[in-house]
């Protein structure tokens, strides 16, 4: 079985601060869990490096079958975690974003949807395209992303889809003004007069608004809160994001704070910075704030860390694998794209000694195996 980003309870955590992540054999009975992240693999889904049993979840946002759950999507799990494995009771997902593609920037690696700007990275899975290049403008996208340390979007998964007549953003609301009302998300302004409000309106609130853009002003149609489901205070919650450093630590939009002994994996507490991708894992305080007990790098602190190789799969396990003479390990935090089939729901099972594969990673470590041709187009330059 491929090894798991394992949870454990906050009281649990021994051990010192830039120690290697090393948890204990079996992780913890029964913890009630909200995870969000991008799914990583299938078998049933990996999130935050755990595998979830989905076949009994129940399934929310715009999904309606198992079947539709696609690598990169950025999904909101409840449930619970039995030693190295979870079970989903509620699956959630809704784009981060809708609408025509405005303007390509090959350059910076970013493309603009009403009004917003959204850059991606390794770790954006296309899911009927190859590359960025390949998008026109006017093409009607789905994404489903992240929000980055500068303020902007970071793309998980980009789908082309027919044009719909609605276009769709999440975010924080900002300039509220009740009397003309209106807010902005990013920029962007919502006139909200004619809208369906299923939740409250506030500075600071997570929303997904619904409309249809004229101009500089999307016209709300529907507004709602951002998920179905928030965290308990005796649920950990697991995030992915990148850290954001103004004065104080956010991950997402949750505030954070590093507990006194924090497990770390691939990074130490110096390497927490503005920028750095992770993903961490919790329990909120009596002040609200997300206090993590476990922080792992999905990229490396230094940049001359990292790898990547291409070349035929020698050997190949379910925690190991053989490229070019030497050997790399493998985890549930590894995203699998197959780049050469197209397999929708691809995991490392699927993969066999004389593949072509691409390996990203950082030391010994895995983050991204792309099973591809020989052939395939080095991929653009991405923004770091």
């Amino acid at each position: 079985m491929i090894r798991k980003f394992y949870l454990i309870a906050l009281l649990l955590i021994s051990g010192c601060s830039g120690d290697p992540f090393n948890l204990a054999e079996g992780g913890i009975g029964g913890s009630g869990i909200i995870s969000e992240g991008p799914i990583s693999s299938f078998g049933s889904i990996f999130v935050n490096g755990v595998r979830y049993d989905t076949s009994n979840a129940e399934l929310s946002g715009i999904l309606s079958a198992e079947n539709e759950l696609e690598l990169g999507m950025v999904v909101t799990v409840e449930g619970s975690v039995e030693g190295d494995s979870g079970i989903a009771e509620r699956v959630y997902f809704n784009p981060s974003l809708i609408g025509a593609l405005e303007a390509l920037d090959l350059q910076t690696q970013s493309l603009n949807i009403a009004g917003q700007t959204v850059f991606v990275d390794d770790f954006t899975i296309f899911a009927n395209r190859e590359q960025l290049n390949e998008f026109v403008l006017g093409d009607w996208l789905h994404i489903s992303a992240i929000d980055s340390a500068d303020g902007q979007l970071l793309a998980r998964w980009i789908r082309v889809q027919n044009p719909e007549q609605r276009s769709q953003l999440t975010g924080i609301i900002e300039q509220l003004d009740s009397l003309q009302q209106q807010f902005q998300i990013r920029g962007k302004a919502i006139d909200y007069r004619y809208a369906e409000i299923e939740t409250s309106l506030e500075e600071g609130a997570w929303v997904r608004v619904e409309g249809e853009l004229n101009t500089d002003v999307l016209l709300a149609q529907k507004i709602k809160a951002k998920a179905p489901f928030t965290a308990e205070p005796s649920q950990q919650i697991a995030l992915h994001g990148q850290i954001r450093s103004n004065g104080h630590l956010t991950l997402g939009q949750e505030r954070i704070e590093l507990a006194l002994h924090v497990q770390f994996e691939l990074g130490q507490r110096d390497d927490v910075r503005n920028g750095q991708l992770v993903t961490g894992i919790g329990e909120r305080d009596a002040e609200g704030n997300l206090v993590l007990s476990q922080l792992r790098f999905l990229e490396p602190p230094k940049i001359e860390d990292r790898f990547e190789l291409r070349g035929h799969i020698e050997a190949i396990s379910t925690e190991h694998i053989q490229v070019s003479g030497k050997t790399y390990n493998l985890s549930g935090n590894t995203v699998f794209h197959d780049k050469r089939d197209r397999e929708r729901h691809f995991n490392g099972e699927q993969l066999h000694i004389g593949d072509y594969v691409r390996l990203l990673g950082a030391g010994e470590e895995v983050h991204i195996l792309e099973r591809t041709r020989i052939n395939e187009p080095a991929p653009l330059p991405k923004r770091h």
